[in-house]
């Protein structure tokens, strides 16, 4: 704006900056309206079919790789060894498994890493899709949708009420919008 001050902003340009202060002024995160989020250095694809990656779950990233990284070089594997397998339950956008698995072939771990990741919303296991081709790894990634609570006779706890249990405390912009997609995802199955 300041470049071009002689040239003005035009009535389309206004309405749209006005419509991006009003989705912010009502509690949408930012991550939604730019439409991205970096996370492990990766620039993911967000919108309302799933919650938005926290920079705190890049610690499970690194836990993770650790872990992989013993089991594959610490001790001599059978060539006949079946793939260390990773899964990601409820991938949301896949950003946990998409940075593990573009980590994996960076280290040239190659096929010696199974990644498989599940999501009870087909909405957000569209976005991981999206996301993992963006970054060259939907040929190592096994998407499914699945409600992981059809697979037990007992279910301990329902994921969609923890969340909201504990994000409905807390303060700070953007968590209902995320709450209401998280909920209506889970709901819509």
């Amino acid at each position: 704006m300041l470049a071009g001050l002689e040239s003005g902003v035009s009535p389309a340009q206004e309405a749209l900056f006005d419509g991006l202060i009003e989705r912010r002024a009502s509690g949408e995160p930012v991550s939604y309206i730019r439409g991205l989020k970096e996370f492990y250095g990766l620039v993911f694809s967000v919108d309302e079919r799933a919650l938005i990656p926290r920079p705190e779950t890049e610690t499970l990233v690194e836990r993770a790789l650790e872990v992989i990284g013993t089991r594959l070089t610490g001790t001599p594997r059978s060539t006949d060894a079946r793939p260390f397998l990773t899964w990601d339950v409820g991938t949301g956008s896949g950003a946990i498994c998409i940075a593990l698995a573009v980590e994996c072939r960076r280290r040239g771990y190659g096929r010696e890493v199974a990644f498989r990741a599940t999501d009870i919303s087909a909405d957000a296991m569209a976005l991981a899709t999206e996301n993992a081709v963006a970054h060259g790894v939907a040929d190592v990634i096994a998407f499914a949708k699945a409600d992981l609570a059809d697979l037990a006779d007992i279910q301990g706890a329902d994921p969609a009420d923890l969340l909201t249990g504990v994000t409905g405390d807390l303060s700070g912009c953007g968590r209902s919008c995320e709450q209401r997609a998280m909920r209506n995802g889970h709901q819509a199955g």
